[in-house]
């Protein structure tokens, strides 16, 4: 009896001082008890139920919740009462066929002995919210994909260039090693100032070989092709 004396008396206060404010606000407000029945309600909060106030109080969240919703709010209405402190919620619920989302801080009130007796509520409806976050979500998704496939791009294009400079300049330079080799191979002794010309020339064609190797594979390390971007990174 002096639970229920409290929470009468806590909501004439409500009603005497703070109803005309707590009208005011667009957010849901309410206040219920442990079994999860309404003993006050805004104007918002029963419109957001879709009756009018008088409809409200005394029936219990099961009676405008499907159970699935209403086990949630039970789920923040206990801690409150277990743990004599407020807690913030997201919830979800469905209203004309469509989800709504709604951020609600609950809070104990107690009696003369610091016992919890109810707990008020404020709803925000974040519906808007939640659906920028997944717009961003799925922008962001979608911005991933693309920067994902200009890469693929980039890098398939960096191998073609790899190839051609490697096949095609290696090649060459190959053949003209080749090429040196077999003149140098039918000079005569007294031939020598042209063979060392030709072996330097020889020297200076490796070189190139070795800068279109480093060349090519700046471009696209093999590590690439053999493990993977990380590891080229890596290497």
């Amino acid at each position: 009896m002096g639970r229920r004396t409290d929470t009468d008396r806590i909501l004439r206060e409500i009603e005497s001082n703070w109803g005309g404010l707590v009208e005011l606000s667009p957010d849901p407000v309410f206040v219920v008890r442990r079994d999860g029945r309404y003993l006050y309600v805004t104007t918002a909060c029963a419109r957001f139920l879709g009756e009018e106030r008088y409809a409200v109080v005394g029936k219990k969240i099961t009676d405008f919740f499907q159970p699935e919703e209403a086990e949630g709010m039970f789920e923040g209405i206990e801690y409150v009462f277990v743990e004599n402190q407020a807690v913030q919620r997201e919830e979800c619920f469905l209203r004309h066929g469509s989800a709504r989302y709604c951020l609600t801080l609950l809070a104990p009130i107690c009696d003369g002995g610091g016992e919890v007796t109810a707990v008020v509520g404020v709803s925000r409806d974040i519906t808007e919210r939640k659906k920028i976050e997944e717009d961003l979500k799925t922008s962001q998704a979608q911005l991933r994909r693309l920067a994902r496939h200009e890469q693929a791009v980039l890098e398939a294009e960096r191998a073609r260039i790899a190839r051609e400079v490697h096949d095609e300049f290696g090649q060459t330079l190959s053949a003209l090693k080749m090429g040196l080799s077999r003149i140098d191979s039918r000079l005569h002794d007294d031939q020598k100032p042209v063979a060392e010309l030709v072996r330097g020339m020889s020297t200076e064609i490796d070189d190139l070989v070795a800068k279109v190797r480093a060349l090519s594979l700046s471009l696209r390390p093999k590590l690439l092709d053999d493990r993977g971007v990380c590891a080229a990174i890596r290497w």
